[in-house]
């Protein structure tokens, strides 16, 4: 079997890091990967839209959907039901992201799976320095439903002792200010790191006693399929995607959101949590009584997944 893996336009993102280690594991068990879209193949593995390729199949890799009412969603959202309509297969991230891309596109695929993102469980990196007891981080693309703010409010609220907060990741978009910024950076038991990457995100896991993702509607973040590989308790809300990963690897899923709707929303408006709620999932880390399982995560896991699914594909 021959596969097309192209991520030109995702190179440096967690979808283009997603796709390499796809690459790897597929080769491991016997799959030829190309990234000329013009040399033959049997399948080609594509994100979100569907660019015109010599292959044989399409199948098309979907996270969720647009359904921020502050844009054009409908108009967003019409080239991904155009691929969807032309696809082959369809791989989705969760079944959330199944239940979403189903509501909003209206449009189905006889053949259809639902795969997580995956990551390499025998990752070697260095170990970073652990300067403090206790170690927490938290990485993203910031946006305004990530909730950055209530994040680093919560681990200040928590106040364990001889503890650091890394924040990971830009924060130009995440629609604090900069003074708002420069406030929550400033507390001694936060420490921004900027945007590093990923060896240096690993380092950080390697030493962390929890890792927060509080985001309001996530479909299933890369950060997240890190921090379970590296055995990190998680430590998330409610709904959406990422509870998918954090419930089967003993992580805490914590009950701050009221049910989502799937209705278009007001996503950079996020809903207010409870901060206490929080807190107390960060000491519960501490306590150092959870045990992290991270199979249903492993790389050479997922890569058999999207074998046996291409091969159902070409039947």
């Amino acid at each position: 079997m021959k596969v097309c893996l192209q991520n030109t336009d995702i190179a440096n993102t967690g979808k283009g890091f997603f796709f390499e280690r796809l690459a790897a594991a597929l080769r491991n068990i016997g799959v030829q990967i190309v990234s000329n879209l013009n040399h033959a193949h049997d399948i080609s593995l594509q994100i979100a839209r569907l660019k015109k390729t010599n292959t044989k199949r399409y199948v098309l890799r979907l996270d969720g959907v647009w359904h921020n009412t502050a844009m054009d969603y409908i108009a967003e959202n019409k080239p991904i039901k155009e691929a969807l309509s032309r696809a082959d297969g369809v791989v989705y991230q969760s079944f959330f992201s199944k239940k979403i891309c189903d509501a909003y596109l209206k449009t189905s695929v006889e053949k259809s799976v639902v795969i997580p993102n995956g990551m390499c469980l025998d990752s070697t990196f260095d170990k970073r320095e652990k300067k403090h007891k206790f170690v927490f981080v938290t990485a993203a693309r910031w946006r305004p439903q990530k909730r950055l703010s209530d994040i680093i409010n919560s681990f200040i609220l928590a106040d364990v002792e001889d503890s650091i907060l890394y924040v990971a990741g830009d924060v130009s978009k995440s629609g604090l200010s900069e003074l708002d910024l420069k406030k929550l950076f400033n507390h001694p038991k936060i420490e921004y790191t900027g945007t590093v990457d990923q060896k240096t995100l690993l380092s950080y896991l390697k030493i962390a006693d929890g890792f927060l993702h509080l985001s309001w509607i996530d479909f299933c973040p890369n950060s997240v399929v890190e921090a379970i590989a590296a055995k990190v308790p998680v430590i998330t809300n409610n709904i959406g995607g990422t509870k998918e990963l954090v419930e089967p690897s003993g992580g805490l899923v914590l009950p701050l959101d009221d049910e989502y709707d799937l209705e278009p929303c007001k996503l950079y408006e996020p809903p207010k949590i409870d901060h206490t709620i929080v807190a107390e999932a960060i000491w519960k880390c501490c306590d150092n009584k959870i045990r992290i399982t991270n199979a249903h995560v492993d790389i050479n896991l997922i890569a058999r997944k999207y074998k046996e699914f291409f091969e159902k594909c070409l039947m």
